[in-house]
C-alpha cells in the first residue's frame, strides 16, 4: 500500500527505510561511520505498538542480499512516530511498506 497521507503510516505493521544522516539530524544516536554505505530499516509492529531498527548494507540490499546488524528495540514509540512522520512529509523515507506481513 502506498499513501501520501502521514496519518496512514501506523495503522498496521509497516517497514520504513531511512538514511542514517537524516535520523542523526533528528537527534538519533547512531554512528556516522560508513553512513553512505548503510541505512536504517525501522519496523513497526501494530499489535504491540513498538518499533525495532536494524542497520543494513544499502548496496547489497539493492542486489537483494540482506546484510545487517541485529534487530533491536528502537525505543520511544511516540518520538519515533513523530520522527518518521517528519521524514515522510519531507520525502526522505524509502522502501515504505505499509502492509508488511511478519513471519
Amino acid at each position: 500500500m502506498t499513501t501520501t497521507n502521514a496519518s496512514e503510516l501506523f495503522k498496521s505493521n509497516a517497514e520504513f527505510h531511512a538514511n542514517i544522516n537524516d535520523l542523526i539530524q533528528l537527534g538519533w544516536e547512531l554512528s556516522q561511520d560508513d553512513n553512505d554505505k548503510y541505512h536504517v530499516v525501522i519496523r513497526y509492529y501494530a499489535n504491540s505498538n513498538k518499533f525495532t531498527m536494524q542497520i543494513v548494507n544499502s548496496q547489497k540490499l539493492l542486489n537483494k542480499i540482506w546484510e545487517g546488524g541485529d534487530e533491536e528495540n528502537a525505543g520511544d514509540t511516540e518520538m519515533i512516530k513523530d520522527d518518521l512522520t517528519i521524514l515522510f512529509n519531507e520525502g526522505k523515507l524509502f522502501n515504505v511498506d505499509l502492509e508488511k506481513e511478519w513471519m
